[in-house]
């Protein structure tokens, strides 16, 4: 395979934005988020007295201890309006508004609400978000700085001449987003021993209460080794294969597989929608483009 990774680099990160962009590509990325922030919620809208109650598993008054004065938590608005109505107000509220995003109405407005009730919510369901409130804050806070346009939107407007140049650069930064995100996280696992020799994977599918479906037990040992290598190398390089031709496509099936595996046999549902929904919606124009190349070379 001819490439040159200096050219791969100038050709599209720094230099060219429409590089792998698609029109209306950071619309379905305001509609995957808004659809999958309004899923995670009513996960925890159906244990409502366990998660969000006022004396629910872990009290306001806890969560609250262990945040910042100047984060608004919950507890905080106690003393102005009842638990009861103040959790029924938000939730109404953030999930309207997340309505309102998915289907492109005010979608600048929209968005910012969402956002802000999102922090509302995360101060106080933090314990039971397994990261994915990092994530998910993030992404919510790219559509309250880019605009998301209304092709896709059920309240067509005329679209700026600006938006499209301005939405090239809001994917791309989800793009780096993502690249810095793996690459820290390969940082990160590279340095645990119990990554490399796979005992890391092993306890984390073998715990049956985060199980959503029981991983077989017959493999061996240097199956997990293997396993916690190969996660280890994609997040580590994520940022140079998701560049290269026909390499990238690879990477984003092993990446892919590799969140539906901890959806799966982890039970971090949540953590591996997002991730899934986001990697697709990042790369399919250049995932489109080499499946395009392969399909061309096969006619010829």
């Amino acid at each position: 395979m001819n490439f040159q990774i200096p050219y791969q680099v100038k050709a599209n990160i720094f230099a060219y934005p429409s590089y792998g962009y698609a029109t209306s590509q950071f619309e379905y990325f305001r509609i995957g988020i808004a659809l999958f922030s309004l899923f995670n919620f009513l996960l925890f809208l159906l244990d409502y007295d366990v998660l969000l109650a006022y004396n629910g598993m872990i009290n306001w008054e806890v969560t609250n201890a262990n945040s910042f004065w100047f984060e608004p938590h919950l507890q905080k608005f106690t003393n102005f309006i009842s638990p009861t109505l103040l959790l029924n107000i938000l939730s109404f509220t953030y999930i309207l508004s997340l309505s309102l995003l998915a289907i492109g109405y005010k979608t600048g407005i929209t968005s910012i609400i969402s956002f802000l009730c999102f922090l509302l919510f995360s101060f106080q369901l933090y314990p039971y978000l397994y990261g994915v409130d990092l994530y998910q804050s993030v992404l919510l806070f790219f559509l309250c700085i880019f605009p998301s346009g209304y092709s896709k939107s059920l309240f067509q407007k005329k679209i700026k001449p600006t938006t499209n140049s301005i939405q090239q650069i809001a994917v791309r930064a989800i793009q780096i987003y993502l690249m810095i995100t793996y690459f820290s996280a390969g940082i990160g696992k590279v340095q645990m021993p119990s990554w490399l020799n796979g005992e890391f994977l092993f306890l984390s599918i073998s715990d049956p209460t985060y199980q959503l479906i029981p991983f077989p037990n017959y493999f061996a040992a240097s199956f997990f080794a293997i396993s916690g290598c190969i996660v280890v190398f994609m997040e580590l390089f994520y940022p140079l294969l998701i560049f290269i031709p026909m390499i990238r496509s690879l990477l984003l099936i092993g990446i892919v597989g590799m969140h539906a595996f901890i959806v799966l046999f982890m039970g971090l549902v949540p953590f591996g929608t997002l991730l899934i929904i986001i990697n697709l919606i990042a790369w399919y124009p250049l995932f489109r483009k080499d499946f395009i190349t392969i399909f061309q070379n096969k006619k010829s």
